[in-house]
């Protein structure tokens, strides 16, 4: 039966076939002289050509981007998510930034004639080919998916000659490293690193010096290799750290000695199984090469920056770390948008990440929020290092309302992280994680509970706070602003979702259910004037943002709705008069406003805003600003595809919402949508041909299946439905039942 054999669709795919179409290919890679872009009004962004094309791999903890470093050399820049330190300089900012950990160096001694690189997607490997005057070279390269070492598998022929070693940094923040604008202080670096052998292994050990400059913290590389053939060598690196003492030698031993143990077709297999069962948690198929190889590319960036058990989240580096204002966490947009694709595409272990770093911070989130005079209070501000401490204006300064004193002071961040793990939630409707996620949201509302002042009008109002991102005659990042949109959208939706979460729960004696309710109903509207939305009280938006902080409360939080005659007029000018200014847009900017044209149901907008991207992206689909590489903006636009294909926001899922013109087909195997639904649906000649669905929690199913005809129902059982409006229909599901809509031939 049809059901069936969609229902086994991810399992029986061959995924060979599927996946390596769409390798990644360099067929004659060439070494290029100079930047990406040059140093911005004193931003670094002194990046090379080739670190945008160059192969990625990762395995959720290490990885390497792996580029030609000068024109016989080819460069694996080696990085390890969890590594940071302060950057103990003042010029740079006294936060916690990712460090440079040194580059593994291929220098090859012959002239050489041509060279080519590919990145398998399936096989999450990058292979290269170097032919020289005396014979060819060729090396593969893997982040081991099941122990935390990179391989590189060489062989060539007898009269190539090449070294492979590695070459230090100086342990610095990669800021630092790229700080050609400023003079970092030689007191500022730490000792040179300390070389030693060690059971056949080459260990290097990088102390890390705290703000006091004391060595506090160290992070080992060990090299490692052994013969495996004539002219065949395979090359070990690991990776250890230790944020307090000095043994991280022992875990980059260790690793090695494991991994060597380990027979080689053994490490293939079962690396190539464990990306085989990643990429069958769902499958998109478009009609363009283009967007679905970039959307698998995505997905395999996103597996190779995170993985259960981490206590880190993504940050702007992911496991590739390089040159850049902006080495750490930045949490008024970029973690937001990271993990923002992770519940529809069916990854949710990719999202445990976020959950267990926020748990694991409790204290120091709570500490962030003392100076606002409460002890149950979350803060984090604009970025935050590993430690995720984060420094708020005081209580007295937020409610005196001085500009000067409140700048940056982004309060929402951390609610719209909660945002993230909340569509978790939602797509499983798991209590364990709402019962994990309660708790986390009540303290993000504490902090504006503890703000938030009535005036005369009896409604509540929020003093200045700043909207991310808008520029202001203080900063060129931040216009603090009273009754901000942003803040507002935020406070509104977590007094909804607690109130609402309780209720689920069973939580009949919460003591702060009536402050939500009262606060709720009184809180004061969204700003807005004739052009929409504005940035807050009697701040309109009158020149570009990059950022869409004033209109969260349409996306992602859908609090406004489209289906909203009057909402959605306004929705609809405040995108016109947002887009209306693009000299300061960046390539999130066109992946948000895609998204929401997407909820408005127009798919040819969507897809020219989403096409917009591509003037942002490198050839491996890299990103860079004016300050420097971040990673969080590709991978947000997964989510605006998905908005095209399925949403699932307002209590109801629509099939294919917004279809562009140019995608006559398209299908989806596996998808998540909120009530706990796995869905799989088929577009074929521009409309819906049928649509599988599985309850895995037993909820009600409103769908607008847009079918332009009707449709039959295949089942086990008997499956009765309610005809709604505007092409909805509700279905009813017991948890682990199925259907299948087809459509109608009539």
């Amino acid at each position: 039966m049809l059901r069936e054999q969609i229902s086994d669709f991810r399992n029986t795919l061959d995924l060979k076939a599927f996946l390596d179409s769409y390798d990644f290919v360099w067929e004659n890679l060439k070494y290029h002289e100079g930047p990406i872009r040059e140093i911005i009004n004193d931003r670094i962004a002194n990046i090379p050509i080739d670190w945008g094309n160059g192969g990625l791999i990762g395995n959720g903890l290490i990885g390497a981007n792996i580029y030609k470093n000068g024109i016989t050399s080819m460069k694996w820049g080696i990085g390890r998510g969890d590594i940071d330190g302060p950057t103990n300089c003042p010029q740079l900012g006294c936060l916690q930034q990712r460090l440079s950990l040194g580059d593994i160096i291929l220098e090859v001694k012959n002239p050489i004639k041509k060279e080519s690189l590919s990145i398998s997607l399936r096989k999450a490997e990058v292979d290269g080919v170097i032919e020289t005057d005396k014979g060819t070279l060729k090396y593969s390269s893997i982040a081991y998916a099941k122990k935390d070492c990179i391989i590189i598998d060489a062989k060539w022929d007898d009269e190539v000659e090449f070294d492979l070693s590695y070459v230090p940094s100086h342990g610095m923040t990669l800021k630092h490293h790229a700080a050609k604008a400023h003079e970092v202080p030689d007191r500022c670096f730490p000792p040179a690193p300390e070389r030693k052998m060690a059971d056949n292994t080459l260990i290097y050990n990088q102390k890390i010096l705290n703000e006091s400059l004391a060595p506090e913290g160290q992070f080992s590389i060990g090299l490692a290799s052994k013969e495996a053939g004539n002219n065949h060598k395979i090359w070990y690196i690991s990776i250890g750290f230790t944020r307090y003492g000095f043994t991280s030698e022992k875990e980059a031993e260790e690793e090695i000695k494991q991994v060597m143990a380990i027979d080689l077709k053994e490490i293939y297999r079962s690396h190539q199984k464990h990306w085989e069962d990643f990429y069958r948690k769902s499958i998109v198929k478009l009609p363009e090469e283009y967007w679905e190889k970039f959307y698998l590319m995505q997905l395999y960036k996103l597996g190779c920056c995170t993985r259960p058990g981490n206590l880190h989240v993504i940050d702007n580096m992911g496991v590739w770390p390089t040159l850049s204002a902006w080495p750490a966490a930045w949490w008024n947009l970029n973690v937001q948008l990271i993990y923002s694709s992770m519940q529809k595409a069916n990854h949710l272990e990719l999202i445990e990440s976020l959950i267990d770093t926020l748990e694991h911070y409790d204290e120091t989130l709570s500490e962030n929020a003392k100076p606002l005079g409460i002890d149950d209070g979350w803060f984090i501000g604009r970025s935050a290092g590993r430690d995720m401490k984060s420094y708020p204006p005081s209580y007295e300064d937020i409610m005196e309302e001085n500009p000067e004193r409140v700048i940056i002071f982004e309060l929402g961040n951390i609610t719209w992280a909660l945002h993230c793990v909340y569509r978790y939630y939602k797509s499983t409707m798991d209590q364990d994680i709402l019962k994990r996620f309660y708790p986390m949201l009540k303290k993000a509302a504490n902090s504006y509970l503890r703000i938030a002042y009535k005036k005369e009008d009896g409604k509540w109002h929020l003093p200045m706070t700043s909207s991310p991102e808008y520029p202001g005659p203080i900063d060129s990042t931040s216009n603090p602003v009273r009754d901000a949109n942003y803040d507002l959208s935020l406070f509104r939706w977590a007094l909804i979702t607690l109130i609402e979460s309780a209720k689920t729960l069973g939580i009949d004696d919460e003591p702060l259910m009536d402050t939500w309710i009262e606060h709720l109903e009184n809180l004061t509207d969204y700003s807005m004037d004739d052009t929409g939305y504005t940035i807050g009280k009697d701040l309109p938006l009158t020149v570009s943002h990059r950022h869409y902080s004033h209109l969260l409360q349409f996306f992602p939080l859908h609090i406004v709705s489209e289906d909203n005659e009057a909402e959605r007029r306004i929705i609809e000018k405040s995108i016109k008069t947002w887009m209306s200014m693009p000299e300061y847009l960046q390539g999130y900017s066109f992946t948000g406003s895609a998204a929401m044209l997407a909820a408005l149901g127009d798919g040819n907008y969507a897809y020219k805003r989403l096409s917009g991207l591509k003037d942002f992206l490198n050839p491996n689909t890299l990103y860079t600003e004016g300050g420097g590489p971040v990673i969080e903006t590709p991978l947000s636009a997964n989510e605006s595809i998905h908005y095209m294909l399925m949403q699932c926001h307002g209590s109801k899922v629509k099939i294919f919402p917004a279809m562009p013109d140019v995608w006559k087909n398209a299908e989806f195997y596996g998808l998540l949508a909120e009530g706990g639904f796995e869905i799989s649906a088929r577009y074929t000649d521009g409309e819906t041909e049928f649509i599988y669905i599985k309850s895995m929690a037993g909820e009600p199913l409103i769908i607008s299946p847009n079918f332009k005809a009707g449709f039959v129902i295949e089942s086990n059982q008997e499956m009765k439905y309610e005809t709604l409006e505007n092409g909805c229909f509700q279905f009813e599901l017991k948890a682990g039942e199925d259907l299948l809509l087809i459509k109608s031939s009539r």
